[in-house]
């Protein structure tokens, strides 16, 4: 997991709400939405400077908003061309062209959709503000649903404020298994505060994994990961590449990079990467 760019301000964040409703055909919609245009101005800013004070959990529910909710909804679900904008735009900010291959939240998956931090349901108003907007596939998506506060605590990650560990946290265990391979793995996360973190925040990092079932998600994937990661490492010398380790610790360095030290495959390479076994085996078929 590593911490998302966020788009910045051009040269405010409401402009892309703006947007939407100038680009609306005069009807009931986009009335209703200039009628409140600048109290959902000032709503915006709320969002940006409890984002940038890591309060989101400090944010109130807003009864106007509720109020015009079928409105400030549909900027989102009508998907028009400055609708899709702002979705290119996060993309596009990105250090990485593959930083959005695999959903922040669960590091498994293509991220197909946009979850809404603060849920749309309860804050319609924030339902195009960029801040709010976290790419991610259906599965987490439908996992956090409504659900983001609990006696006042966040329950995920905000991947555009939250701090992400630069220390490993979570690990896997390599384990005997019987079939042709003969190696399985299982994952857990480390029961110490990361050094970078404070309780809290680590506190957040635990309900995130605990909330989206990311470990059950990983240990159900892992026996078919490091079947490919054998097939890679067996082409890799087959065509006269560098010893095993090598080529696995040189790769999961690559793809820490992009994804950080916690992204469970690279967790796996580096594993494997210290496994006389698996090495052995790799060896052993390549010939």
């Amino acid at each position: 997991m590593k911490k998302l760019n966020s788009v910045i301000e051009p040269p405010h964040y409401f402009s892309w709400h703006e947007n939407i409703v100038n680009s609306k055909h005069t009807g009931e919609s986009k009335t209703a939405l200039q009628e409140i245009s600048v109290n959902v101005g000032l709503r915006y800013t709320v969002l940006k400077n409890n984002v940038s004070n890591k309060t989101i959990q400090s944010i109130t529910i807003n009864e106007e908003m509720q109020e015009n909710s079928q409105y400030l909804l549909d900027c989102y679900k009508n998907k028009s061309k400055k609708t899709k904008a702002i979705f290119e735009k996060i993309k596009s900010v990105q250090s990485s062209e593959r930083t959005l291959s695999f959903c922040p939240y669960c590091g498994v998956t293509l991220p197909n959709t946009h979850d809404h931090y603060l849920p749309a349901e309860i804050f319609p108003e924030f339902s195009v503000h960029p801040l709010n907007l976290v790419p991610c596939c259906s599965n987490c998506n439908s996992s956090k649903g409504m659900r983001w506060l609990e006696g006042g605590r966040r329950l995920f990650l905000h991947f555009y404020s939250d701090e992400v560990s630069s220390n490993q946290y979570l690990h896997v265990q390599l384990h005997q298994r019987p079939d042709a391979l003969g190696i399985g793995a299982k994952f857990y996360i480390s029961e110490n505060v990361p050094q970078d973190l404070s309780a809290d925040e680590w506190e957040l990092v635990r309900s995130h994994y605990t909330k989206l079932l990311l470990i059950d998600r990983y240990n159900k994937e892992v026996n078919s990961e490091i079947s490919s990661i054998f097939d890679v490492c067996r082409s890799h010398l087959a065509s006269g590449g560098p010893d095993v380790a090598s080529f696995l610790n040189n790769y999961s360095a690559n793809e820490a990079g992009i994804y950080g030290v916690n992204y469970w495959r690279v967790v796996l390479m580096r594993e494997l990467a210290n496994s006389a076994e698996f090495i052995d085996k790799v060896e052993e078929s390549a010939h």
